[in-house]
């Protein structure tokens, strides 16, 4: 069984089933069912300041859609633009420092900043949308710090004290660093790792002598105890490694062996110590 769903014009879900298949040529009970999600088509033009490499990473937002679900769009539209920008973003700005006034183009035209630094109001108002922003991604449990030399105490989202003329002009040059929940910032970091290895390797290794795939000292039972007790299902374990359910079924059990790139994945994922 094989078939394709578009997901609110969004998503693009296609499941694919294996199994028996009965006299009408359906299967009614699946020995596995594998179900891929890609974005829609209205990432080919999404925030393509980063290139192409910008919407490799929107895979990545996977991991987020159930905290990003929980943004509304009408009460919170720049935090939900911050936290689909960001999560992006991450794949190619791993250090996740940015400028307030960068953060807020995402959102805004630069015609609306240019005017709240010349009306109080407009400046009120574009700071409380700001601070409301950062407040719900904390909520969220986003990794947000503030610079102690140019974000300072009087300028952050808990401060109610008055502020100076001109203090919008702060906020916008004011820096932070921002990055999403864990486990996003340690998987992407052993995907850079594991692609600067192979990318020596690849450099090193003699052109008539192709090297074989390197087994790592990661055992199934070691796995499967780091699992349990992080209390995840083998399920949401294949989820966050992006493989089947099945093959971590095989991994835990001995039966399939573990190469490099995914045991450093795994390890970093469920904090295995060699």
């Amino acid at each position: 069984m094989v078939g394709s769903v578009p997901v609110g014009r969004m998503w693009n879900v296609h499941i694919q089933a294996t199994g028996q298949f009965n006299l009408e040529g359906k299967i009614d009970k699946p020995d596995e069912v594998y179900i891929t999600i890609q974005p829609g088509l209205w990432t080919r033009d999404f925030l393509n300041r980063a290139g192409a490499t910008s919407r490799e990473a929107l895979y990545q937002f996977g991991y987020l859609a159930q905290q990003v679900l929980k943004i509304d769009p009408h009460h919170n539209e720049l935090a939900l633009r911050l936290a689909i920008h960001l999560t992006l973003d991450s794949r190619v700005r791993l250090d996740g420092k940015y400028k307030v006034h960068e953060l807020l183009r995402i959102a805004f035209p630069e015609t609306v900043i240019d005017k709240a630094q010349s009306d109080s109001r407009r400046a009120y108002d574009l700071k409380k949308r700001w601070d409301s922003a950062i407040k719900l991604l904390l909520k969220l449990n986003w990794q947000i710090v503030f610079d102690s030399e140019t974000y300072s105490s009087w300028l952050r989202p808990d401060c109610e004290e008055k502020k100076p003329k001109g203090y919008i002009k702060n906020l916008l040059d004011a820096k932070l660093t921002v990055k999403p929940p864990n486990p996003i910032p340690e998987l992407i970091a052993s995907k850079v790792t594991a692609k600067r290895l192979k990318s020596k390797v690849k450099q090193s290794k003699p052109k008539t002598a192709p090297v074989p795939p390197q087994e790592v000292n990661l055992t199934g039972s070691q796995v499967k105890e780091a699992r349990i007790a992080k209390g995840w299902s083998q399920a949401k374990l294949a989820g966050f490694l992006q493989i089947s359910q099945n093959l971590v079924s095989l991994i835990e059990r001995g039966e399939r062996s573990i190469n490099t790139q995914l045991a450093s994945q795994i390890q970093t994922l469920v904090n295995i110590q060699n």
